[in-house]
């Protein structure tokens, strides 16, 4: 049980979880930052910025033009894991983008540079929800009573590391684990549901590493 007069510092009042979850997607330790926990949010930041940072200068920008020119549609950046830290995607599509369509030829340290952005940007939603999980405590600290979207109730004695590890092995797996049936279910559906049409759509292709060893 993670105890919330240590979380935040004290005096602090708590922001939504959800706004404390977003300004980390765009801005890595942002919702640390508003929690009160600067040490945290200056940590966070380095380490996911580090991270892409490095990745972009191993890939030479040109991740994204990895992708064939069929796929390189408004949305498809943001299908890419680097999307969980999002402004930092953002800066990438403004300064190199898809980088054309003339051929390239690709550094050697391409895929390592790849695995690095990646790596930020699912990092980075892992401190998103640290950061939602600790606004909620802060939240029932200060007697707030921050509730669940579902009406049903959330067990704060998982560890957030467990409940992001299960959800990210089996849709919907961290709220099951917390008895929040309802939301896992829908969770699951959503995902699942979206996995399914779109290997549908792709006629089975979506995994082809052959064709689209990005994916």
């Amino acid at each position: 049980m993670v105890d919330p007069s240590n979380s935040p510092r004290a005096g602090v009042d708590a922001p939504h979880p959800t706004l404390a979850a977003l300004a980390t997607w765009l801005v890595p330790g942002a919702g640390h930052l508003l929690l009160g926990q600067p040490r945290v949010a200056l940590l966070g930041f380095a380490v996911v910025q580090l991270l892409y940072v490095a990745g972009v200068l191993l890939s030479g920008g040109l991740f994204l033009s990895i992708l064939p020119p069929e796929m390189r549609g408004t949305f498809s950046a943001i299908l890419t894991p680097e999307a969980g830290n999002l402004g930092a995607l953002l800066v990438q599509l403004k300064m190199v983008g898809f980088g054309g369509f003339e051929p390239r030829v690709w550094p050697s340290t391409i895929h390592l540079g790849v695995a690095l952005t990646a790596s930020s940007g699912i990092l980075n939603l892992l401190l998103a929800s640290r950061a939602h999980f600790d606004a909620r405590l802060r939240g029932r600290a200060l007697g707030a009573g921050v509730p669940s979207i579902d009406g049903e109730p959330s067990s704060t004695t998982l560890h957030p590391a467990t409940a992001a590890t299960l959800a990210w092995l089996i849709p919907g797996g961290g709220h099951f684990a917390q008895k929040r049936m309802l939301r896992g279910a829908i969770v699951a559906g959503i995902l699942l549901g979206l996995f399914a049409l779109g290997s549908f759509l792709a006629g089975g292709e979506g995994l082809d590493r052959t064709r689209h060893f990005y994916y």
